[in-house]
């Protein structure tokens, strides 16, 4: 009988430490996925901090790379010139993200090319010079082009054009110097009429002094 309750004391006590292992494994386990969800959601957020700050950086620096970046024509937008002079094209100062790329920019126009360099018109219109690119940032990203507009006319139309130019300077000089000589005599008038004021008051002081006296 003795031999028979110490078995059932083993069996009940091995029993309750099984148990015991059971609710110690479920509660590690609980522990465990708590700890993962908690460690994931913090590696999220570390994750997504690195992202915005990454891309904070990576913005900045563009802009600082960026900052004098430009595609803009060297010289007139629009020319006239006689027919048979030669046009030494000044060409255009590009810059792309922060490379001088200037010298690559590509040409297209209706003039014809000599030997020399130079560009001239054979007929009295207006021809252009079309420049483009095909970097990534001007060719890729934004099509950028700019034109040149170069109006070629005989030799006695040039001259007119000159001498209405002149006239239009001369025209505008004359309208000027006649504003400035009206307003300077508005402002003698303005002396003018304050200096009578001040007579007439100077003459009824001393009237008035001398029946006072």
């Amino acid at each position: 009988m003795a031999t028979r309750k110490n078995a059932s004391k083993r069996t009940t006590r091995a029993k309750i430490n099984l148990d015991l292992d059971e609710s110690t494994i479920k509660k590690s386990s609980k522990k465990a996925k708590s700890a993962t969800k908690s460690l994931g959601k913090n590696m999220a957020i570390i994750i997504v901090l690195f992202l915005i700050i990454g891309i904070g950086l990576g913005i900045g620096a563009g802009f600082y790379v960026c900052r004098n970046d430009c595609f803009e024509i060297v010289g007139a937008d629009e020319l006239t010139l006689t027919i048979g002079e030669n046009y030494y094209d000044e060409g255009c100062k590009v810059i792309s993200l922060g490379k001088d790329i200037s010298s690559d920019i590509e040409i297209e126009t209706d003039l014809t090319i000599n030997q020399d360099g130079s560009l001239t018109g054979d007929e009295t219109k207006t021809y252009y010079i079309l420049y483009k690119s095909n970097d990534i940032k001007y060719g890729k990203i934004f099509t950028v082009t700019k034109i040149r507009l170069i109006t070629f006319v005989e030799e006695s139309e040039s001259e007119e054009f000159e001498s209405a130019q002149d006239n239009t300077t001369n025209n505008n000089q004359n309208e000027t110097t006649n504003f400035e000589n009206a307003k300077l005599s508005t402002q003698l008038f303005d002396l003018e009429k304050s200096k009578n004021t001040i007579d007439s008051l100077s003459i009824i002081c001393t009237n008035k002094g001398e029946i006072n006296g």
